[in-house]
């Protein structure tokens, strides 16, 4: 067009213009312009929240690595609603611990939507990097029921135990072989797991067909799936929290999957598939 174009200097000041004040404002002005779309409130809001990777190439300030993404990257932390709207995006360095401004950014987020909507009931879904003492007795507080995933140990496997090998003897009902399992239903040899995936893909590789012969999609779709409850204390908490669970046997072994929540009226295949899961 023949218009002149900005200098570098002029760019350097404009990015650099942004300030503190400036990033927490407009953290806020994504609540509200959700209030605005909404206009109506709802009976319940349901909110997600996770990190992700935002990979990073060369040296960039604050990239560092994570051994969890198994790169170098950015790991922002972010809150959606169940339609997909996000309230917070916050970048930061590559290495945190996830748990860390996750807490502040939920009190500012929920201080900014009881503003206009002071009735509404709140429940948040995460992923077992969120799962504290401090992040429950936060949420309890804050009146929010929460669905939060639990890394599975020893406490959680005895109480899962019966559970998981009745699964295992109504999948041995099928005549397929299935990993032998020892106290807490832990898997004999873990590595049959992995065993069993690779033979599942390398049959699948050298099929005749592209999605596999019939009689091997049939027996990899072979399972047994229950889910169960109880009442558990960790030595840091505060009281009991109702631990709900999921067991999903197959001829690679057990999966079992543990959710922390507050909730009281519905049932744990419920919450599991219906308010934890819809999060994914």
């Amino acid at each position: 067009t023949g218009l002149p174009l900005a200098s570098q200097p002029s760019l350097s000041r404009f990015e650099n213009l942004v300030d503190a004040t400036t990033n927490a404002a407009l953290q806020r002005l994504l609540v509200h312009l959700f209030v605005r779309r909404r206009k109506k409130a709802p009976k319940v809001l349901r909110l997600a929240m996770d990190t992700t990777c935002d990979e990073t190439y060369g040296y960039q300030q604050m990239s560092f690595y994570n051994g969890y993404y198994e790169t170098f990257c950015y790991a922002p932390l972010f809150i959606f609603t169940e339609c997909g709207f996000p309230l917070c995006a916050l970048l930061r360095p590559g290495n945190p611990n996830p748990i860390d401004d996750a807490i502040r950014m939920l009190k500012q987020v929920f201080r900014e939507l009881r503003l206009s909507w002071p009735d509404v009931r709140i429940e948040l879904s995460a992923d077992a990097a969120f799962a504290s003492s401090e992040m429950f007795n936060f949420l309890e507080d804050q009146r929010v029921t929460y669905f939060i995933s639990a890394a599975g140990h020893a406490g959680y496997a005895y109480h899962a135990e019966k559970l998981v090998k009745q699964c295992k003897a109504e999948f041995d009902e099928f005549g397929y072989p299935s990993p032998e399992l020892k106290k807490y239903a832990a898997m004999v040899n873990p590595k049959e797991r992995s065993q069993a995936k690779r033979q599942r893909d390398e049959r699948m590789r050298y099929s005749s067909k592209k999605e596999g012969r019939v009689q091997e999609l049939f027996e990899d779709h072979l399972f047994v799936r229950k889910f169960g409850e109880f009442s558990y204390r960790a030595r840091e908490w505060r009281s009991d929290r109702r631990i709900i669970f999921r067991v999903h046997f197959d001829k690679s072994g057990p999966d079992t999957r543990f959710v922390v929540t507050n909730a009281t009226k519905m049932t744990a295949r419920k919450i599991y598939e219906n308010k934890y899961c819809p999060r994914c």
